[in-house]
C-alpha cells in the first residue's frame, strides 16, 4: 500500500459483486471511486467462511471476505430463538453479527490497520462497536439508498 494515501476500509453486511441492486452499485461505485485517492479495501460478511479470505483485487480496490459464525447451526439457538435470529434481513444479521465472536475478532484485526472505516449500513454498528480498539480509526457512515 501506498503510505502517502490515507487507508480505507469499507465494511458492508454482504457481497456486493457482481451487484445485484442499486444499493450495490452505490456502495461499489463509492469504493472504487474513493480507490483512485486513497488505499481502499471492500470487507463484506460471510456465513459460510471461517477465516478471512482475501480476494482478487478490482482495479485499485482490495477485496475481503470476513467470516461470522452462523447462529443457525447452533442446535440451541435455534430452539430459543427462532424467529430472532433466522432470516436474511438487515436487523437480523446484525444481532448474529453483533454476537459473532469471530467476526469480532476479525473486526479487531482489521480497524487497526487502518486510518478511516466506512459503514454502509447502520446494521453494521453492533458488530463493529464491539471490536472497536481505544485508538480506533475515524467511522464515517454512507446510507446507500433511502431508508425504507
Amino acid at each position: 500500500m501506498n503510505k502517502n494515501k490515507l487507508d480505507v476500509l469499507f465494511l458492508n453486511m454482504w457481497g456486493v459483486i457482481p451487484p445485484r441492486s442499486g444499493g450495490d452499485n452505490s456502495v461499489l461505485g463509492l469504493a472504487l471511486s474513493t480507490a483512485k485517492h486513497a488505499n481502499c479495501t471492500l470487507a463484506t460478511i460471510d456465513e459460510n467462511i471461517s477465516e478471512i479470505i482475501e480476494c482478487p483485487p478490482i482495479g485499485d480496490l482490495n477485496i475481503l471476505k470476513l467470516p461470522a459464525s452462523d447462529h443457525r447451526r447452533n442446535r440451541l439457538n435455534r430452539l430459543a430463538a427462532p424467529k430472532l435470529l433466522y432470516g436474511n434481513t438487515p436487523p437480523k444479521r446484525s444481532l448474529r453479527y453483533a454476537h459473532s465472536a469471530v467476526l469480532r475478532d476479525s473486526l479487531t484485526k482489521l480497524t487497526g490497520n487502518y486510518d478511516a472505516v466506512v459503514l454502509n449500513h447502520p446494521w453494521m454498528w453492533p458488530a463493529l462497536k464491539t471490536a472497536m480498539q481505544r485508538n480506533a480509526p475515524p467511522i464515517i457512515y454512507t446510507q446507500p439508498q433511502p431508508l425504507p
